[in-house]
């Protein structure tokens, strides 16, 4: 039997097939979760990576996201995204169980949805749904420094930092703390909105043009650890003081150009030691260094280029997840809810969840978002306690990528919750009479503790009491 795993982001989703020896039979798919249309042609759906692939131009989209605020909301849109994932990967269902991951804290109905969606509509033998830190806990090697060599610890603090918003995650023995699990409101979504809101007040009207922001945002944006020092540095004043290119903090984003023939769909930052190309007659001066080859056939063509001049831009807006009072957002920065997370667990855990913290999410790809979380940290942790902050290896793919470890052990938390068709209908037919003798209920693993992917207090206190042999107040 097959394996799929899916990474059902808010943003991009991601898929990995095994066959039935859980040896690979496809490279990681990864593309937009999203079904669009462009302003060249309303009539025309662009789905998934048909977006990526077969769109000529960029501006004016209209994106139309199955999630709204990290929660599935649109199922028409994500039906649409399943079933060209599903044809381009050649599944039948009939015959693969599927291993989705899904949002902390997701809604019981929405769950529920997910279950009906994937056993009645496309007939999957078996489907498990897995929160994306559980899939990473149970990779030891994906959430340990490279150079360590030691078991992983029973303690690991999920940092997930994606597009709709920022999650904090304990996870002891591969079950999620759910009374200790934290959200911040703040993700990529918010920061593109944010960095369009910037340009369009500031240069040029940016609001419609979504994908365009967000590779600026990705390659220009930085977490700060100097703030009054970057912000000096990003004075106009300043610029003149600093001749070295490299050491000016301004950058430059050359826009598409929409030329049909080019390659530039998206745009570019401009490389800081970039010089203008001379003009004069038989002047072969150019660039020093490799220019892009979208730039050289600009250049050919003699299209002026439209440019972005990013200076404080490039880390303010990443400063709102550290501090989201800079735009009026009523919430706690990271490292004070990463805190007030581990201060929520029993007090015998929480060095080691303070030595453990593991990011995770695009947004933890800015530059100096590690060191940046690690030094905020230190101020609010215990002297006599250590902190390491480390980050995955691939922050994008490695949930499925992480999936595989799991799938092989038949005792990991993964693997123990898959649940078949047949067990799915008859645990319709149980609800179905105990909701009509006016009862409670069951939740899909509520008859199997083994595969409780959740844990209250009670619980870990009970597992610490009994099978560690710690008393707990």
């Amino acid at each position: 039997m097959q394996t799929l795993v899916v990474d059902n982001g808010s943003h991009t989703i991601k898929a990995l097939l095994f066959d039935k020896n859980l040896a690979l039979v496809e490279q990681p798919l990864h593309f937009t979760n999203s079904v669009s249309t462009a302003k060249v042609d309303r009539k025309r759906l662009f789905i998934a990576d048909q977006l990526h692939n077969d769109c000529s131009d960029y501006g004016g989209l209209v994106i139309r996201s199955p999630f709204e605020k990290g929660q599935l909301r649109d199922w028409d849109a994500q039906k649409l995204v399943w079933d060209r994932l599903f044809s381009i990967l050649n599944v039948d269902p009939s015959t693969t169980r599927i291993l989705l991951t899904e949002q902390p804290l997701t809604l019981p109905n929405i769950q529920e949805n997910y279950d009906q969606l994937l056993f009645d509509e496309y007939n999957f033998h078996s489907v498990a749904r897995i929160p994306v830190a559980s899939l990473l806990f149970n990779n030891s090697d994906s959430t340990r420094p490279s150079n360590s060599h030691d078991a992983p610890p029973p303690c690991q603090l999920i940092v997930d930092s994606s597009h709709s918003a920022t999650h904090v995650i304990p996870i002891y023995k591969g079950h999620i703390l759910n009374f200790a699990t934290q959200r911040l409101e703040v993700g990529g979504k918010l920061l593109t909105n944010y960095l369009k809101e910037i340009i369009s007040y500031r240069q040029l009207y940016m609001m419609d043009q979504t994908l365009v922001v967000e590779k600026a945002k990705q390659e220009c944006c930085y977490v700060t650890t100097q703030w009054e020092k970057d912000s000096e540095r990003a004075r106009p004043s300043s610029a003149t003081t600093h001749t070295d290119p490299v050491d000016n903090i301004v950058r430059t984003y050359v826009l598409p150009d929409f030329v049909p023939t080019s390659e530039n769909k998206l745009g570019y930052m401009r490389d800081p030691g970039w010089v203008p190309p001379t003009t004069s007659l038989g002047d072969d001066v150019g660039t020093p260094g490799e220019e892009p080859k979208r730039q050289q056939q600009q250049q050919q063509q003699q299209v002026p280029d439209q440019l972005l001049h990013l200076a404080n831009e490039r880390f303010t807006v990443p400063e709102v997840i550290f501090n989201p009072s800079t735009i009026d957002l009523s919430q706690t920065g990271l490292a004070p809810l990463v805190a007030h997370s581990i201060s929520l667990l029993p007090h015998p855990l929480q060095a080691m969840f303070w030595n453990n913290i593991v990011l995770t999410g695009g947004n933890t790809l800015f530059p100096g978002f590690t060191e940046r979380l690690q030094r905020d940290l230190r101020e609010l942790c215990d002297e006599d306690w250590d902190i390491t902050v480390s980050r995955v290896d691939d922050p994008i793919l490695s949930p499925v990528l992480s999936s595989l470890p799991s799938l092989r052990s038949p005792t990991s938390l993964p693997s123990q919750s898959f649940l078949t068709k047949s067990d799915y209908q008859d645990l319709q037919a149980t609800n179905a009479r105990r909701r009509a003798a006016g009862g409670a209920t069951l939740a899909r693993n509520s008859g199997s503790a083994g595969s409780e992917i959740y844990w209250s207090r009670e619980r870990l206190v009970q597992d610490l009491r009994d099978v560690e042999g710690i008393p707990v107040v």
